[in-house]
């Protein structure tokens, strides 16, 4: 296994964790609403500590050490989650869980900058990042079956959290012992621009900012909408949950197969919003229903599943080294407020009330879509950031 290889396992294993941390929240807020003595939507202000930490993360990445080891900011990032997970696994006071929620976050932060400035400076960026994407989704799937499974039969919440954290302990290890990655340049392919920053990099910033808030408030709000929607047990809805994230993995499968035979990033994006679009009024329409409620979530974790990467891919061909941490800091923003919000509205509204924000958001994201892709580069197959990348002809 060659220096970049190894690397990049490092890193898939490392955002694996993210999507560990993130798919067990979601089964385990009413756990976390009992324990602390808060109300179920209250309790989603934690995934709001997640994001509050992450961004504030990346964005010191975007600003201060996008030029440093990538590797070095990945194995503190994943170091700073399996030890702030403790607080999460043991903490019962409201704001000591928030406060351990946004260190949690704040780790995630770092190692989701981290893995995707590794993802733009590999041979091929668009493969790495599509890899990177599959991982985190393998993440969110075990995530909450494994915490559904250990809250429903042992209601052990210091178990379900400090075994993400032995994981992620051993993930910080692999990072700290792997090698440095390689480090091209970035291309500088000409793009229309706001000041210093090319208009599409702005759109899928933007755009990020609305998926991540969809993707997210989705994957918190699925247990508890199956819960209350189709009246079934803790671990039922987890499952559902699970399966939500399950598709969003075949999703990132379907779309780094679609990458390799050189399709264009900026028609996938638009195909994966509408469908995703289309699933959410499933769910809305059919979601007391469990068989319609879990099509409903899968086809819209399915339709999902391309959307960051594809976002990633159009933005960076126009980025620069701050461009990936960028992209993260404001997508990762949306997860702040729009679950919140999502969770107040399922609460107050009712679960069709709530479910309906994931398709206004899905709404949102097709208008910036339609727009950002006539600003879009031409396609480079296997070459997201510049046609420096491509070997030169040698006379």
């Amino acid at each position: 296994m060659n220096d970049e290889r190894r690397l990049l396992v490092a890193a898939d294993g490392a955002l694996a964790c993210v999507g560990l941390y993130l798919g067990a929240m979601g089964p385990s807020l009413s756990t976390f609403a009992a324990d602390a003595g808060v109300s179920l939507d209250t309790a989603g202000l934690l995934i709001t500590g997640l994001a509050i930490g992450g961004v504030s993360a990346s964005a010191l990445v975007t600003v201060a050490v996008h030029r440093r080891s990538q590797r070095i900011v990945m194995a503190v990032g994943a170091t700073a989650m399996a030890c702030s997970m403790v607080g999460l696994a043991l903490l019962d006071g409201w704001w000591l869980l928030l406060l351990a929620a946004v260190a949690v976050g704040a780790g995630g932060g770092l190692v989701d900058a981290g893995v995707h400035g590794v993802a733009a400076k590999t041979t091929h960026p668009a493969r790495a990042v599509a890899r990177l994407n599959v991982a985190f989704a393998v993440g969110a799937v075990i995530g909450p079956v494994w915490a559904g499974v250990v809250l429903e039969f042992l209601e052990w919440r210091w178990l379900a959290f400090s075994g993400i954290g032995a994981v992620t302990a051993g993930v910080a290890l692999a990072l700290w012992t792997a090698p440095e990655p390689l480090r091209p340049t970035f291309g500088t392919r000409a793009a229309p621009s706001f000041g210093a920053v090319p208009l599409v990099v702005l759109a899928m910033a933007g755009l990020l900012f609305l998926y991540v808030g969809a993707e997210t408030g989705l994957g918190a709000w699925t247990t508890a909408f199956t819960r209350w929607a189709a009246d079934t047990s803790l671990l039922a809805g987890a499952l559902v949950t699970s399966g939500y994230w399950a598709a969003l993995f075949f999703g990132r499968l379907a779309n780094g197969a679609a990458i390799d035979r050189g399709q264009d990033p900026a028609r996938i994006l638009l195909l994966s919003i509408v469908g995703a679009g289309a699933g959410c009024l499933v769910l809305v329409a059919g979601g007391h229903v469990l068989a319609l409620g879990t099509a409903g979530a899968v086809l819209t974790g399915f339709c999902f599943g391309p959307i960051w990467p594809s976002c990633m891919a159009l933005a960076l061909r126009a980025g620069n080294d701050a461009t990936p941490a960028m992209l993260v800091t404001v997508g990762n923003g949306g997860a702040i407020t729009l679950p919140w919000i999502q969770g107040r509205v399922l609460v107050e509204g009712g679960t069709r009330a709530g479910m309906s924000v994931t398709a206004i958001l899905c709404a949102g994201m097709l208008a910036i879509a339609m727009v950002a892709r006539r600003q879009a580069p031409p396609t480079n197959p296997g070459d997201t950031v510049g046609p420096e990348r491509r070997p030169r002809r040698t006379s």
